[in-house]
C-alpha cells in the first residue's frame, strides 16, 4: 500500500456510520483500490486502508484558496480560477484513476462556481464505478461543526476537535446535485451528533 502526509490521529471519540459500509462494499482485499482523501491525511484511515490493495492519496485541498481575490469578478472568471488552482493540486498528487473520494465536509467550503470547477478538475480522475463519501447539515443555515474526521472502521468514524478553523454553512442537496454534476447523490443518513452523512457515485 502506498501512501502519504500521513498524521496521527488518537481520539476515542466514535461515531457510528451507516454508509461507510455501502462505500467500500464488493472491494476485495486483494482487488487494486484507489483512494483520494482531500484532507491532510489521518492515520486511522490509512490504518483502516491496509486491508485493501491501497493506493491512498491525500490531498489537503482545504489550504487551497480557490476564491478569486477580485470582489468585482464575474462567475466565469471565479470557476475558471478555482479550475486552475484545483487541477494543479490533483495534478501534482500524480493520482490516476479514483475509486473512492473522501471529501469529508469540503464540499460545503467552497462556492458555486469552486463547486463547479472541482466537478470539471475530478472528471478526468473519475470512471463509472467512482464513489464519493461527504458530509452535510440537515439544514442550509446549520453551520457544520470544528470538528475533523477519519475512518476509525467500517462502521465508525473517529473525531476529533480541528486546529484551524474550519466551519462552514451546508449547501443542499439540490445545490450540490446542479453544481457539482461530477456525482450523483445516492443516499444520505443522519449521524446521531447531527452531521449529515452521504454517498455519491460518478456520472
Amino acid at each position: 500500500m502506498q501512501g502519504s502526509r500521513c498524521t496521527d490521529t488518537d481520539s476515542d471519540d466514535l461515531v457510528s456510520s451507516l454508509l461507510l459500509p455501502t462505500v467500500f462494499e464488493g472491494y476485495e482485499p486483494a482487488e487494486p483500490l484507489t483512494v483520494l482523501d482531500v484532507g491532510s491525511g489521518k492515520s486511522s484511515t490509512l490504518n483502516f486502508l491496509t486491508q485493501y490493495h491501497t493506493h491512498v492519496v491525500f490531498c489537503d485541498l482545504f489550504a487551497q484558496e480557490t476564491t478569486i481575490a477580485d470582489a468585482d469578478a464575474t462567475d466565469a472568471e471565479r470557476e475558471n480560477y478555482a479550475l486552475e488552482v484545483l487541477q494543479k493540486a490533483l495534478e501534482e498528487t500524480a493520482i490516476n484513476k479514483i475509486d473512492v473520494c473522501l471529501f469529508w465536509d469540503y464540499l460545503h467550503h467552497l462556492d458555486r462556481p469552486s463547486l463547479r470547477a472541482f466537478s470539471a478538475a475530478l472528471g478526468p480522475y473519475l470512471n463509472r464505478d467512482s464513489r464519493g463519501y461527504a458530509f452535510g447539515a440537515p439544514h442550509t443555515h446549520t453551520p457544520l461543526d470544528q470538528n475533523e474526521y477519519s475512518i476509525h472502521d467500517v462502521r465508525h468514524l473517529a473525531r476529533k476537535p480541528s486546529p484551524t478553523s474550519r466551519a462552514a454553512g451546508a449547501h443542499s442537496q439540490k445545490v450540490l446535485s446542479e453544481h457539482f454534476g461530477a456525482f450523483t447523490i445516492i443516499k444520505g443518513t443522519l449521524l446521531r451528533e447531527g452531521r449529515l452523512e452521504l454517498y455519491l457515485e460518478a456520472n
